[in-house]
């Protein structure tokens, strides 16, 4: 690897670090279109109905799961 590029990767690294511990705002952030859809206030409703109903598919009912994680509801 040339050392101009070892360079930039290292300056990369330390640059995410710093963005991963808070200390630096990144330049930009990419929204999965998956991520977009959890927080459409239209499908949240339907989001968390299909998370029910693949937990209860697997054998692990919604009480179980709030048991575990100390949830009241």
């Amino acid at each position: 690897m040339k050392d101009e590029s070892f360079e930039e990767l290292v300056a990369s690294v330390r640059e995410g670090s710093a963005i991963l511990r808070g200390e630096v705002t990144p330049s930009r952030r990419f929204a999965w279109p998956e991520e977009l859809l959890l927080r459409a206030p239209r499908f949240k409703s339907r989001v968390a109905q299909a998370r029910r109903s693949l937990r209860e598919g697997q054998g692990v009912s919604i009480e179980q799961l709030r048991e575990k994680h100390g949830i009241n509801s």
